[in-house]
């Protein structure tokens, strides 16, 4: 065998050996870690679950609605974004109690599955939502 087959061959036979100690990604079943990791992220999609069911609700109101309006047209961002946590509880936490009141929850319910979830911003892609 020539030099320059046996070197590629070589290389190959090398990479398929480091390969080896890794499940197929076509095998069936998932790895333990990755289902250990969405057990753990589903409490994390139930918060936000939650509390898009509740800034949908507070969105029937008009008052909230022209809040909304006005965060994301003075938004320092191009995008209109708005850090969701902090516009809520500013000016003494209106916004969590507009979110309770519509969601038939109090106040601290709200701020705290928020406040668990992590950072989260409000953006409003499509023109004609906003």
């Amino acid at each position: 065998m020539s030099f320059i087959r046996a070197v590629p061959l070589a290389l190959l036979a090398a990479a398929l050996a480091a390969c080896a100690d890794r499940p197929s990604p076509t095998q069936p079943g998932s790895p333990p870690d990755l289902a250990a990791s969405q057990d753990a992220a589903a409490p994390r999609a139930q918060r936000l679950e939650r509390l898009a069911r509740r800034v949908a609700r507070a969105l029937r109101d008009p008052a909230f609605r022209s809040a909304v309006h006005e965060a994301v047209r003075r938004s320092p961002y191009p995008e209109g974004k708005v850090s969701l946590q902090r516009w809520l509880g500013a000016g003494g936490g209106g916004g969590w109690q507009v979110l309770g009141a519509a969601a038939g929850e109090t106040a601290a319910a709200v701020a705290a599955d928020a406040e668990a979830a992590g950072a989260l911003e409000l953006y409003l892609p499509v023109p004609a939502h906003r």
